[in-house]
């Protein structure tokens, strides 16, 4: 059982071994105790539209504005690896 933070327009979440992550439009939080307490990762992306984990725990996040971003340092920072001019991303999935 999970307990999900407050979030006024939660979008997405996803699980990568006892971590749990949940993005809303403008930020990602994470939890490693079933939810009972949630961090906000510090990386920012605007318009946030889902997440993914890839199997080496990297954070792969979409933007509606602006693309697709990484983060291999725990969502302390966010690389931009595909750009959006005009559009919308979303439903990134791993394998």
């Amino acid at each position: 059982r999970i307990s999900i933070p407050n979030s006024c327009c939660f979008r997405e979440m996803k699980t990568y071994g006892d971590k749990v992550y949940i993005v809303d439009y403008s930020s990602i939080v994470e939890s490693s105790d079933n939810g009972t307490t949630w961090n906000r990762l510090p990386g920012r992306v605007d318009e946030l539209s889902d997440i993914a984990v890839s199997s080496n725990g990297t954070l792969i996040i979409t933007s509606n504005n602006t693309g697709v971003y990484t983060s291999s340092d725990n969502g302390n920072t966010f690389n931009s690896v595909a750009s959006l001019n005009n559009g919308f991303f979303g439903l990134v999935e791993t394998t």
